[in-house]
């Protein structure tokens, strides 16, 4: 369909580290573009994995900022339908300059106001309650 399949998967580190070990025996790093980057990374039906430090506990509730997470989550995600949408009246428009009381430097805003959207979520999806072993 429209815009395909998700390109990107967005691990936890340990689900991302399970998932690569898993994969110790079958290795093959083809992606050179990443690599010419200094990221490492492997495929999963053709979709780039990544981890993020951020990445929450879908499964409990817990952030990452939380000790105590004991399942992996990891976010599917399709970049060909992400796109950020911006206000054209507040697009890095500069506010006239004025002098603030009691300072003699001259100070203006730089308006800018935009929203990141997916066009097509049902493209995308998230798994959570990722065992953190391998498991033969």
């Amino acid at each position: 369909g429209t815009g395909g399949f998700p390109n990107l998967v967005v691990f936890d580190q340990v689900s991302f580290e399970t998932y690569e070990n898993s994969l110790d025996d079958k290795v093959r790093y083809t992606n050179t573009r990443m690599a010419d980057m200094g990221f490492e990374t492997i495929k999963l039906k053709g979709a780039t994995c990544i981890w993020d430090e951020v990445t929450p506990d879908i499964d409990t509730g817990t952030t990452f900022d939380e000790t105590g997470i004991t399942k992996g989550t990891a976010f599917f995600i399709n970049t060909r339908n992400y796109k950020v949408v911006v206000d054209s009246e507040t697009n890095i428009i500069t506010t006239p300059f004025i002098t603030p009381e009691n300072q003699t430097a001259k100070t203006a805003k730089i308006l800018f106001m935009g929203n990141a959207i997916n066009t097509a979520l049902r493209k995308g999806g998230v798994a959570y309650g990722i065992s953190q072993t391998i498991v033969a």
